[in-house]
Order: C-alpha cells, then sequence, then structure tokens
C-alpha cells in the first residue's frame, strides 16, 4: 500500500470520495460490472482462427523456441502474426494451459488486465497531478 500513498498523496479521513482505496474500488466494481455478461458468452469472431484453431498457443514450446512456429505460416496464425503479437499469444497459451477452451477464463482474465490498466491510468494521472502541482507551487 505504500506505492499508491506515494502517488495519491495523503488519504483524507472524512470524505469517502477523496479516498483512494475507494477510487480502487469503484474501478473494479465498474469493470466487473460492465464485463460480468461476458464470463459465459462464446468465442467471437476472430477468436475462432486466433484461439480456437490455433496451433501455436496450443503448445508452450512455441514460446521457448519461436523459430519452430514458422512451420505455422499462413494469413490468420501466421509466423509474422506471431511474432507481432507474442505477448498475446503468450497469455493466450497460458489460457489455453489453464482453462483449455473454456471461455470463461479467458473473460476473466481479460478482465483482469483492463482493471488492472485503469488503475494504472489514475495512478499515473494522479502522479502527473501532483507533479503539475508540485512544480506550479515550487515556481511562484
Amino acid at each position: 500500500m505504500e506505492v499508491l500513498y506515494l502517488f495519491m498523496g495523503k488519504v483524507s479521513r472524512g470524505n469517502l470520495f477523496r479516498n483512494p482505496i475507494f477510487h480502487l474500488f469503484l474501478i473494479a466494481i465498474v469493470g466487473l460490472l460492465a464485463y460480468a455478461n461476458t464470463f459465459h458468452a462464446h468465442f467471437q469472431i476472430d477468436d475462432i482462427p486466433i484461439i480456437v484453431e490455433n496451433p501455436i498457443i496450443k503448445d508452450l514450446n512455441f514460446f521457448i523456441e519461436p523459430s519452430k512456429a514458422k512451420a505455422f505460416n499462413n494469413a490468420i496464425l501466421g509466423y509474422d502474426t506471431f511474432k507481432l503479437r507474442y505477448i498475446g499469444y503468450l497469455t493466450f497459451a497460458l489460457n489455453y494451459r489453464i482453462h483449455g477452451l473454456n471461455v470463461t477464463g479467458y473473460h476473466i482474465f481479460n478482465l483482469v488486465i483492463h482493471i488492472l490498466n485503469a488503475i494504472l491510468s489514475l495512478l499515473v494521472c494522479d502522479a502527473d497531478a501532483q507533479y503539475t502541482r508540485y512544480t506550479i507551487h515550487d515556481s511562484r
């Protein structure tokens, strides 16, 4: 929690809306509510070739030795796409290893990534605001 206080400043005990923990909780709740109906949805449009039919994500050895994936070089699943989206494909491979083709696991992982990015954005914006506030006060 020390990192949060470094970025978010002091926690105001009198006002809930100024409490950074409340902001983090609010982001998580809004994200969960926004994506809650997707947990049991089926794979969509590009998910079929990229996840369901993709032999690269079904074998983690391709991530240890990426050159072995050159055998799969077609338009959607190709080696070039694999090189460009290595981290994305790695998350699909780890999801496949843990959940197989159970779509709920993929959606939960995606939700966690989105919530963490929203929290990171809040922290970056707040750090920028804190820096700007101190810079303006120091220059006077």
